[in-house]
């Protein structure tokens, strides 16, 4: 099987992990390879070197799921197109970029929009981006915790979405200066809602004690 492209090529169509067991010069086959990454993206670790440093081949990969670019070589995870497919396809293939690629803010946010844990893998600076932490919370407020813990720029994260206050730790949630914005940039509510509220929804702001 593993020198009889018929027979891999069948193989791989059913299963792209059988790309494992071709030989050496099988595994440089390009028409064997992307049939193995249409059945199954990760077979990419099984191909030749060669291949994981083929824009196509690495393109087809990540379309199918992100994650495949941890296979791809450097050259590769450092390539602006194929990066933004693969975070497009799934954020958290952010982890595995190059350094330039965590600090480009078009790779952070497509990788946020489709994984909103892929705050935590961009560049520090990246991390007091406003906007970049917005997109972030906006999907899950606890995303708040991977930002750089700077008052002055907690204070502004606070005045644009006062609700990201309950995703504060405790120590934060104590400071006096960070649950005034807070309270202040809080959605004013009338009598009646406050009478027609739900026991449950508690008030937001208030501190540990």
């Amino acid at each position: 099987m593993k020198k009889d492209k018929e027979t891999v090529i069948e193989a791989v169509k059913l299963d792209g992990r059988a790309l494992k067991y071709a030989s050496d010069e099988l595994k440089k086959d390009r028409e064997i390879v992307d049939l193995a990454l249409k059945s199954y993206a990760d077979a990419l670790e099984y191909g030749d070197d060669e291949m994981r440093k083929d824009k196509e081949i690495v393109l087809i990969a990540v379309k199918t799921n992100g994650r495949a670019l941890w296979y791809a070589s450097n050259e590769m995870k450092a390539d602006r197109e194929v990066v933004l497919a693969a975070v497009q396809s799934d954020g958290g293939a952010l982890l595995c970029t190059s350094n330039e690629m965590k600090r480009d803010r078009d790779v952070v946010l497509a990788a946020i929009k489709s994984y909103v844990w892929a705050v935590e893998y961009a560049d520090k600076e990246l991390r007091r981006d406003k906007e970049i932490i917005l997109a972030a919370v906006t999907s899950n407020g606890e995303a708040l915790n991977f930002a750089e813990k700077d008052y002055a720029y907690l204070k502004q994260i606070l005045k644009v979405n006062a609700y990201c206050f309950q995703y504060l730790t405790e120590v934060l949630q104590r400071n006096e200066e960070l649950l005034i914005s807070a309270v202040r940039s809080a959605p004013k509510r009338n009598a009646r809602e406050e009478r027609s509220s739900p026991r449950s929804q508690t008030n937001l702001w208030h501190s540990k004690e």
